[in-house]
């Protein structure tokens, strides 16, 4: 089981990662003993050249992909409203501001919560639209070791 210090470990090692090297978020939210927490969902903004592109490192690794482009309606609407109803799960993600915002509003009435949030740099990234921020985020149980936070 991963404990604070190795989570806050690891949580380091994830925020100074480059956006391209996102691919390692795997084992960043893996304890040096192996996998104890794993990602449900990384959910990829495809407005977003550099999230297509982790996705696609992050699918090779097994991590299961779901695309928006920004607009969660049927994502939620077919996946999360049932699955969270069931249980919570560990989504991570590198989405615009619009979207996550949508997920951290629905998320504590699910028992879940933002573990991670970190605004990237605009001036890097490929976007249809300047104006939304962008964010690499993970929202997880809120009894998860993500809770030690």
């Amino acid at each position: 089981m991963t404990n604070r210090r190795q989570f806050m470990q690891c949580g380091l090692v994830f925020s100074t990662l480059q956006l391209a090297e996102l691919a390692v978020m795997k084992m960043a939210v893996a304890s040096p003993e192996g996998p104890d927490i794993s990602v449900d969902n990384f959910v990829a903004d495809r407005r977003y050249a550099e999230s297509m592109v982790v996705a696609s490192k992050l699918g090779n690794q097994g991590v299961p992909v779901v695309e928006i482009s920004g607009d969660l309606t049927d994502l939620w609407a077919n996946n999360y409203s049932r699955q969270w109803k069931r249980a919570p799960m560990t989504l991570a993600g590198v989405t615009g501001q619009d979207a996550l915002f949508v997920l951290e509003t629905l998320a504590p009435d699910f028992g879940m919560r933002v573990a991670h949030k970190q605004a990237l740099d605009l001036s890097s990234l490929s976007s249809e639209d300047g104006k939304v921020m962008v964010f690499s985020w993970i929202i997880a149980s809120k009894n998860s070791a993500y809770a030690a936070i």
